[in-house]
């Protein structure tokens, strides 16, 4: 069965001051396996260089259109909400 979509927890935090950049981190649920980056461009790459992968590995008779969710789902609670 080819994979259909791919699902990464991603972490992304400063390294020291302003100037030093970000360093980024993606962690595979399923398998926990991680993926550290030294920056936000090499995150990008990786993230294209799959998602290519992935488009090449599907089908096109598969539907590619993107799922659509309700805005309410990306609204962040107030800090004072459990």
């Amino acid at each position: 069965m080819k994979r259909s979509y791919l699902c990464f927890l991603l972490r992304i935090w400063q390294v020291g001051d302003q100037d030093s950049g970000v360093r980024a981190l993606l962690e595979e649920p399923g398998s926990r396996n991680l993926i550290g980056f030294a920056s936000v461009q090499d995150l990008c790459a990786y993230l294209e260089t799959i998602s290519s992968d992935l488009e090449e590995a599907t089908s096109a008779e598969e539907d590619h259109s993107p799922m659509i969710l309700p805005s309410s789902r990306f609204r962040r609670r107030p800090s004072n909400s459990p």
